[in-house]
Parts: structure tokens; sequence; C-alpha cells
């Protein structure tokens, strides 16, 4: 899923919350809400990085093994290329945990 609008309307949050709900490990997805202090600082520390740089290591929040968070990056707070690089490389993968039933 790909959400998209402005910011602060609450797409990482459902997205967050659809995850939780399918994957069933809620402790692990919420640790990468952006908002998290500890992520928001890793996210200004990059953004004072070269482009270059960044480049060579896109920035993502996988804290669950099937549940990827890819925050703008850079200073002008876009998804990057090599960002949906990665997106594209993972996601045609098969889920690395499965849930026994669907409840």
């Amino acid at each position: 899923m790909l959400f998209t609008g402005l910011e602060g309307l609450g797409k990482a949050t459902l997205a967050r919350r659809f995850a939780a709900r399918l994957l069933c490990s809620p402790q692990k997805i919420e640790r990468d809400d952006l908002s998290l202090a500890e992520n928001m600082s890793q996210i200004a520390m990059r953004e004072k990085l070269p482009a270059d740089k960044r480049n060579d290591d896109p920035l993502v929040f996988a804290t669950h093994p099937d549940f990827l968070t890819f925050p703008p990056d850079g200073p002008l707070r876009q998804i990057g290329i090599p960002q949906m690089r990665l997106l594209k490389e993972r996601a045609q993968y098969k889920p690395s945990q499965v849930r026994g039933a669907y409840s």
C-alpha cells in the first residue's frame, strides 16, 4: 500500500495500524513511528549528509521483518530513488513470518 497526501493527516499511523493488525506485532511496528524522538533525530542527522552518502545507504525503519517504513529523506523531504529501488527489491519476496489463521 502506498499512501499519499498532506503531512499530518495520519497516513503513517493508518499504515502502522493496518500492519499491526495483519502482522500481530504492534509493539515492533510502533517503534517505527517517525514522530518518535529517536527516529526524528536519526532523520535530522541524515538530512545534513550529502546526497551521495544518503544514496549509498537508503533510510529505512524495519523493526518487523515484514514491515518497512521509508521516511522522506534529504532536504526536500522526498522518498528518494535509492529508497524506491530498495522497496522494489524487497517487494518481490513473500513474508518472512507467516501468521497462522486470520482473525
